[in-house]
């Protein structure tokens, strides 16, 4: 058998696998693995390998390079694979749940479409996302807990996230979770006014379960990278990215979403924070729905693959390679999560537009031909991990040369959220001898639609042909043109020698003068000076203040003078507002200027304010170290909210 035959079966099984880990039934598996994988080959972002965006903001490094603030993640054969397993599986997991159940459920079912979810819509965003969706959904850290394990996976302090947006961003997985598990879970308020799902009980069994889950849900060939305990103040260089382009990260960022998901990876990881055993903070939900609690099968134990189960998917997906290649498009549907949302007819139009929510997972174009429905592209949302738009774009070529193009534009609320996506297909065709009989089409229909409305005369039917004639003609014109052999024989050009260049004698070098450094003129008093800034954009080119674990953040402060903008959190842990925030510049652990702020009125697109502080380092005392303090004061007094390390450079 060939290298790619047996890359092509290991691929089958291991989507099958999946399958029957999820439903247990060798049938639905079956179904599901041939589905993932005859898509696979018309996925967006895999023929062309790499997708094009427009970032939609950057930041400045301390090394001062732009930086695309975007945490991208990119997902090879083998891992959108496992993804369109997921997507092909929420068909039957609705049809059994809500209709005419082929099996009755039980409560291992529950928990492990509970927790597939939960991978599928974080998995599909970035590491955030996954380390906030396990830590506070389906285990119960807490969420300053939950942003120091979000802190070691990106060992980078401008990637701060305060407890506000931990909590604004785990409102809306809840409510995709319970969007999808309408009525089937339920959420109680803790005694710390905090909104959880209710949770069962954890027993032995629940807890070997979901470690089986996270295990297989775990992208596939993505390593361990945590071999064991460590010192959680040291970095850890796996995790760390220094680069300028977010591209490159994807590697580093398949690393951080395998350490959260990955149980003895996670277990280390947690360990080292000194919080407890993820098997002692486990919160699956209780679900209340169920028709057997008796497990059905050893879903532990999928049935062996046969030679003539792989020779199926094989003649499957030759089939609809024929079938997409004869295809010559008519009415093309579009449908988002399994539901059929828009339609166009690519005999009259080459364009749609229409927009989707947020929760979109799939969208997937549908053509038909004398044997059904066909798919023939599907894209696999991914969405940006970033607060602001940018515009993604591609496209798929099928076997006939049919063109299909995307494009994604999101469109942001005041708090610089997702709203909607609005969303642009075009299709075209590429093959010489098909696009002129497209374009004839086009034109045909369209000029039938023309005259539908007019009265019927001997000559419209001429006029028509008339038009098609020329249309082809001048096509067919076009196309000799191109494939035309042009020969082209120029003289050669005479040989001239070039005469030798003339001998100039340098100027005498003027005499060196050295040019006093231009000094901003400053008061010998004033080291530092602080005040507000309420600009609308001051939030994102600010470095976030808040607690932290291993090293400060250092920041080079050029002479003579450094303009640095400070994102302070409006409230801390226990959303107790701050009053006052108190600057601090110390020299050697003495203080050498201090200014208090008065808190400004809170912003409804924000949740920090931002101080921007001048320092003069020639008039900093003689010190081998500096720091900068910031101090908040709430009803119940003062509290350190970070610092950082100041490395004064220039002379």
């Amino acid at each position: 058998m060939s290298d790619r035959g047996m890359t092509d079966q290991a691929s089958i099984r291991r989507a099958f696998e999946l399958a029957y880990f999820i439903h247990a039934n060798q049938g639905i598996a079956m179904c599901i693995a041939e589905e993932a994988w005859c898509k696979l080959e018309h996925t967006f972002g895999r023929q062309r390998r790499r997708r094009y965006y427009t970032p939609g903001r950057q930041r400045r490094t301390q090394a001062g390079a732009d930086q695309t603030l975007r945490t991208k993640v990119s997902f090879g054969d083998d891992h959108l694979l496992q993804l369109l397993v997921y997507a092909e599986s929420d068909y039957w997991e609705r049809s059994t749940e809500y209709a005419d159940s082929p099996y009755p459920l039980a409560e291992d079912d529950m928990v492990i479409r509970f927790i597939k979810r939960l991978v599928q819509i974080t998995v599909r965003r970035n590491s955030f996302y996954v380390a906030l969706g396990l830590s506070r959904l389906l285990y119960d850290y807490g969420t300053s807990e939950a942003r120091q394990i979000y802190d070691m996976l990106t060992q980078d302090h401008s990637r701060f996230r305060d407890n506000s947006y931990f909590r604004k961003q785990k409102k809306i997985l809840m409510r995709e979770l319970l969007a999808r598990f309408k009525g089937m879970i339920r959420v109680a308020r803790t005694p710390q006014r905090e909104y959880r799902f209710l949770a069962q009980p954890p027993t032995e069994r629940l807890i070997d379960l979901a470690d089986e889950c996270l295990q297989r849900f775990t992208p596939w060939d993505t390593a361990c990278v945590i071999e064991g305990p460590f010192d959680s103040t040291e970095p850890l260089p796996a995790f760390s990215f220094t680069g300028t382009n977010p591209d490159d990260e994807a590697p580093v960022e398949m690393r951080r979403i395998h350490a959260v998901l990955h149980p003895r990876c996670f277990s280390r990881l947690v360990a080292s924070l000194g919080y407890d055993a993820p098997r002692e903070r486990l919160a699956v939900p209780q679900f209340f729905f169920s028709d057997d609690n008796r497990p059905r099968g050893n879903r532990f134990k999928p049935p062996a693959l046969t030679t003539e189960h792989y020779l199926q998917f094989q003649r499957a997906r030759k089939d609809r390679a024929g079938r997409r290649k004869a295809l010559f498009a008519g009415r093309l549907r579009v449908y988002v999560d399994g539901t059929e949302r828009a339609a166009f007819d690519a005999r009259r139009t080459a364009k749609l537009a229409f927009k989707i929510g947020p929760e979109a997972n799939v969208i997937e174009v549908r053509g038909r031909d004398a044997e059904g429905e066909l798919a023939l592209a599907t894209l696999l949302m991914r969405r940006p991990g970033v607060a602001a738009a940018e515009t993604l774009r591609d496209r798929i070529t099928l076997e006939g040369g049919q063109r299909v193009t995307i494009s994604l534009t999101p469109v942001l609320n005041a708090r610089q959220e997702v709203k909607e996506t609005h969303v642009q297909l075009t299709y075209a065709e590429t093959h010489p001898a098909r696009a002129i009989a497209w374009w004839a089409r086009r034109a045909w229909l369209g000029l039938s639609r023309e005259d539908s409305a007019a009265p019927a005369t001997g000559y419209s039917w001429l006029l028509k042909g008339g038009v098609i004639a020329a249309l082809l003609l001048s096509l067919l014109g076009i196309i000799w043109l191109w494939q035309r052999p042009v020969e082209i024989n120029l003289p050669s050009p005479p040989e001239i020698a070039a005469p030798p260049p003339p001998q100039v004698e340098p100027p005498p070098a003027p005499p060196h003068t050295p040019v006093a450094p231009r000094v901003q003129p400053t008061p010998s008093s004033v080291v530092a000076s602080a005040a507000w800034d309420t600009r609308p954009d001051a939030a994102r080119l600010a470095i976030r203040i808040g607690p932290r674990r291993g090293s400060l953040p250092s920041i080079n402060v050029a002479r003579p003078q450094t303009t640095l903008l400070l994102a302070l959190a409006r409230a801390d842990a226990d959303d107790k507002a701050y009053r006052r925030y108190r600057i601090t510049l110390a020299a050697a652990d003495e203080a050498v200027w201090t200014q208090t702020l008065q808190a400004i009125i809170a912003r409804t697109d924000s949740d920090t304010n931002v101080v921007r502080v001048k320092l003069f380092p020639r008039q900093f005392p003689q010190a081998d170290s500096y720091r900068l303090r910031i101090e908040g004061e709430t009803i119940d007094g003062w509290q350190a909210l970070g610092q950082v390390v100041l490395q004064p450079v220039g002379k």
